[in-house]
């Protein structure tokens, strides 16, 4: 996985949020690469958000719902992730990213 300039200095210098940098890796990671595609939940991505509970003592609470959807905003007004209009009717939460795959040389 790579980031651009462009996806550093908006995470890092506009957003200054890291939660929305959390959000954002985690999209990219979990996205299809030839696509740009990001298809889950809300609640997938809670648990994925949330530490692992450690040997003793409680977990450390993840994310609230109001909060990931706000970092979610963010990215979006931020140009960095493209909600698809279908989500409210199809129950999903289907995102697009830039596709990372790779242009083919040609010689």
């Amino acid at each position: 996985m790579r980031l651009d300039g462009s996806e550093l200095v908006s995470l890092l210098h506009v957003l200054r949020d890291p939660l929305a940098v959390h959000l954002y890796l985690l999209l990219l990671v979990q996205m299809q690469y030839s696509e740009g595609h990001f298809l889950g939940t809300y609640a997938r991505l809670m648990d994925l958000m949330t530490p692992p509970a450690p040997e003793r003592g409680r977990r450390r609470a993840g994310p609230t719902y109001k909060q990931l959807r706000n970092a979610l905003e963010s990215l979006v007004s931020a140009g960095m992730v493209r909600r698809d209009e279908r989500n409210a009717e199809q129950g999903q939460l289907r995102l697009w990213l830039a596709s990372r795959k790779k242009a083919k040389k040609t010689a």
